[in-house]
């Protein structure tokens, strides 16, 4: 049975006792083994002697506090469950995919316990846990483990919301710091590679022809979009009259509605697209695609990039195509807002930490830098001769 005692805080010295003062009651927490004080707000040791046996049968018949801190108790297996249906009516399928994913491995640590049960030190657990783990005969990586724990507090979040918890345990000294490497940046030269393996005729292809893989390329290089915000164009999207080509916000993973302009490569490989493939109807998407996932592109993939033959030393990716986008808009100029919007991110932050690569416009900058300085030196000169 939970003890609790009745004492009055000291003040000076341990002997000598704060007269008149309120008397406070202690006792150890059955979970946290810590020690709790509270106030009773009562001058009389009697009065005080009552309130502390209240609270002495408040912990016998509640000894984790499931009333006062959780008004709907509930275990983690029930909250993942609802989380995860949560998620897939609100969110994307592969998202709520990855959110199951993620769950299933903290299942491991937590058990059956209830939610309220979940704190620092079980998630502390769980980090050392997952980096004892192997895939392929390599550890599990930092950014896997930070993407699981985002889909801890994901749930631990919702749980909060419905009133399952109070709050939610602090993350800033679980996430582990990972190292961010630069966005890969397709160099011209292999991208001209890349085009020119899709027009050689002893090219291969399994999933899509070489014709779809070239719009594809092009779309991603031009508007800087996601492959998903991609496969999702219909003809009705694209305005020849204005070249510009509408990304409608369901298939955007922002849900932003943006409407982006078109290049002269993107118009024309647009064009001669349509016409090669007689298409008519508008409702039609430009580069269908029936799977539910993305994997099955690599196969072709793998086999375009062997057939390029790039000197880039660096995985080369679709998704990369993006990146070189964001890269290519700074190195012309543009201000990072203007780039966040065409590339659909809510956040400069996200378009900067994860999107752009400006290596390529750190020798113009320097080469800028220099010249203003040799100006000012000469106009200092001339100064001086007069």
């Amino acid at each position: 049975m939970p003890s609790v005692s009745i004492y009055r805080p000291t003040i000076g010295s341990k002997k000598k006792k704060r007269k008149g003062g309120v008397w406070w009651m202690a006792w150890r927490d059955e979970h946290t083994k810590k020690q709790i004080r509270r106030s009773t707000k009562a001058r009389e040791k009697s009065v005080a002697k009552q309130i502390a046996r209240d609270m002495e049968r408040k912990l016998l018949l509640d000894p984790y506090g499931l009333t006062a801190k959780t008004p709907k108790p509930i275990r983690w297996c029930d909250l993942r469950d609802e989380f995860v249906e949560h998620s897939r009516l609100s969110n994307r399928p592969a998202t709520a995919d990855a959110y199951a994913l993620s769950l299933k491995h903290f299942d491991e640590v937590v058990g059956s316990r209830h939610v309220h049960e979940v704190d620092v030190a079980m998630l502390q657990n769980f980090v050392q846990v997952r980096r004892k783990k192997t895939t392929k005969g390599e550890p599990i990586s930092v950014a896997t483990v930070n993407k699981d724990l985002r889909a801890v507090r994901a749930a631990l979040n919702f749980a909060r919301e419905r009133g399952y918890i109070e709050s939610c345990p602090s993350f800033k000294s679980v996430t582990l710091r990972e190292d961010r490497p630069s966005p890969v940046v397709i160099s011209r030269k292999d991208r001209d590679k890349i085009y020119a393996a899709l027009e050689t005729d002893n090219l291969e292809l399994k999933i899509r022809p070489k014709e779809w893989w070239f719009v594809m390329l092009v779309i991603i290089e031009a508007l800087g979009v996601r492959r998903k915000e991609a496969l999702a164009i219909r003809w009705r999207d694209i305005n020849f009259d204005r070249d510009e080509v509408t990304i409608e916000a369901a298939s955007s993973k922002g849900r932003r509605h943006r409407t982006l302009p078109m290049t002269d490569k993107l118009r024309k490989s647009l064009h001669d697209y349509q016409t090669a493939t007689a298409e008519a109807n508008p409702d039609s998407f430009v580069l269908p695609w029936e799977k539910n996932s993305l994997r099955p592109l690599y196969d072709d993939w793998h086999a375009i990039i062997a057939k390029a033959e790039l000197s880039s030393k660096k995985a080369v990716l679709p998704k990369h195509f993006r990146s070189t986008c964001g890269s290519d808009l700074i190195e012309a100029g543009a201000p990072t807002v203007v780039v966040k919007d065409y590339l659909g991110h809510a956040s400069v932050t996200t378009t900067e930490s994860h999107y752009i690569n400006t290596g390529s416009s750190l020798r113009a900058a320097s080469e800028a830098r220099e010249k203003r300085d040799n100006d000012h030196r000469d106009a200092a000169n001339e100064s001086d001769l007069l």
